[in-house]
């Protein structure tokens, strides 16, 4: 596959399977917080076996430069897309926000968004992969 066709094939794909495992649901209330998250910095698997940087000015990159997370719900929202993962593990300040996309081993292993707000820290930090790609960045707590 050209290189120039990889990342639109790539956000394809994160697309399809997040539509397939999750469903489209408008976040609601709760006690738990909510994030908006940015992407820093992101990386992809290539065809030969390494993580290649995900170029910043690329539209997949673009895609997840606003991240809702809804952490009472696992509903999460990139652009104009909107998913419900499930919540794998509530976050404290000793433990990480994990959400996973579906509730299948393989689904959870390839598809999963943590958010990180421990004591001490002021800002919270996101690591998210999916499928073959790998984001991280910082956040902010909205609600």
């Amino acid at each position: 596959m050209p290189r120039w066709l990889a990342v639109p094939v790539t956000l394809a794909l994160f697309t399809a399977v997040m539509l397939a495992v999750g469903w489209v649901l408008p976040a609601t209330a709760g006690e738990e917080p909510v994030y908006r998250c940015k992407a820093i910095e992101g990386r992809d698997l290539s065809n030969d076996g390494r993580m290649l940087p995900i170029r910043t000015d690329t539209a997949l990159f673009q895609s997840f430069q606003s991240i809702l997370v809804d952490t009472a719900t696992g509903v999460i929202r990139v652009g104009s897309s909107t998913w419900r993962w499930h919540v794998a593990q509530k976050g404290s300040s000793q433990n990480d926000f994990v959400a996973v996309a579906g509730p299948s081993p393989s689904m959870a292993s390839a598809n999963l968004f943590r958010v990180r707000l421990w004591e001490g820290m002021t800002t919270p930090v996101f690591f998210m992969v999916g499928l073959t790609m790998v984001l991280t960045g910082t956040c902010e707590t909205v609600r």
